[in-house]
Formats: C-alpha cells, structure tokens, sequence
C-alpha cells in the first residue's frame, strides 16, 4: 500500500472511532462519566475505579491551591463556599455519596486546613 492509502485508511479508523463515542452520547450514555438515572430520572454519578481517581485528583488539586493561598476558580467568593456546593453537589448526585464527603473532610484535615464552617452538615 502506498503512503496516501495508510493515510486515508488512518482518517476512516479515527472517523470510525469519534463517530462509536458520539454515539454513546446519542443514546444517553455519557463517554467521559460513568452513570446512571435514578428511579426519578435524574443523574447519578456511579461509584467506580475511574470516577473516584478523577475525583480525588480534582480534590487534591483545589487542597493544593487552597494551602498556596489561590482563590477558588469559578468566581465562588470563598474557599468555604466552593467546598459547601462541592459536597452539596456530591450529596445529591453521588452514588456510595458519604465516601465521597468524607474524602473531601478528612483530605482536608490532613493538609492542615481549617474545618469547614457547616463542616457538621459535611455528610
């Protein structure tokens, strides 16, 4: 085969593959967050391997920017505030969801960092 023949077969096996993920999309699987709908419908992050390596490195990342004095991203006013609506976030949308809020409290603990102002509503 020719050089441009590898070419094009590449770009069909690449199409190939975005096309199978947008699918997913299409048919109400998420690619990139493994879920479910609850018995009313709405949204559940499952509890697995993959999402929980993603969620404490994003955890770990913002008790990093919290202890070098960084602000919170996304205009929330205060590191506090941007924990409140994580763990509200995650109380609401998570499965096996105290995991989750204890991870956040007791990383938290460990970095040295102040208790959170509701830090007895954390679960």
């Amino acid at each position: 085969m020719s050089g441009w023949m590898w070419i094009g077969l590449g770009i069909v096996v690449v199409a190939g593959l975005v096309m199978a993920a947008c699918s997913r999309g299409a048919r109400g699987e998420e690619p990139f967050v493994d879920s479910r709908r609850d018995t009313q419908g709405n949204v559940m992050i499952r509890d697995t391997d993959r999402m929980w390596a993603d969620f404490t490195g994003s955890v770990d990342r913002d008790i990093e920017r919290e202890r070098s004095g960084e602000r919170p991203s996304g205009g929330t006013p205060s590191w506090d505030e941007h924990w409140r609506l994580r763990l509200n976030a995650y109380r609401s949308s998570q499965d096996n969801a105290p995991r989750y809020l204890d991870y956040i409290v007791q990383a938290r603990r460990q970095a040295g960092l102040p208790e959170l102002a509701n830090q007895a509503d954390a679960r």
